[in-house]
């Protein structure tokens, strides 16, 4: 028997698939919608504070030195082009009321600046290979589709 030619056409038709069958047998659309927009809904607090950078870890707010490195997400995106302006402005006015910087702030601070360059460097190379792998695989299924055409 032969094996059947995979392209992303038919990929995204089993995805479509699996999607419809998961519906049926767990829930309508409609259903799964209210139990997403319900957990988001009790967790937005904790959300938003964590997706501007912030963590409350023993009942206690501070910044999240770990942010960032799960990954990004929609969710993230959309918080942070909303609220880029007002975090900015905030931080600002903070600023301006806070105490001069001591030398362990500005160590933090130079630390934490070298921390951003790294993980910009990365996200950019990360972005970087996933285009050339999206080219190379493009690539190989034009070349298979020519070799498989008599």
């Amino acid at each position: 028997m032969a094996s059947k030619e995979v392209t992303q056409e038919l990929v995204a038709k089993w995805h479509e698939e699996a999607v419809a069958e998961w519906l049926a047998d767990h829930a309508t659309k409609g259903e799964v919608r209210a139990k997403v927009f319900s957990f988001l809904d009790r967790k937005l607090d904790e959300t938003i504070a964590k997706m501007i950078g912030f963590s409350n870890s023993w009942s206690r707010w501070e910044v999240d030195h770990c942010n960032g490195r799960a990954g990004e997400s929609a969710a993230g995106d959309f918080l942070r082009q909303h609220c880029h302006e007002s975090v900015q402005e905030w931080l600002k006015s903070a600023m301006t009321k806070a105490a001069m910087p001591t030398p362990a702030i500005k160590k933090a601070v130079v630390s934490e600046y070298r921390e951003l360059i790294h993980r910009e460097a990365r996200s950019y190379a990360r972005e970087v290979a996933e285009e050339h792998a999206r080219t190379m695989v493009d690539g190989i299924l034009v070349s298979a589709q020519t070799e498989a055409t008599p």
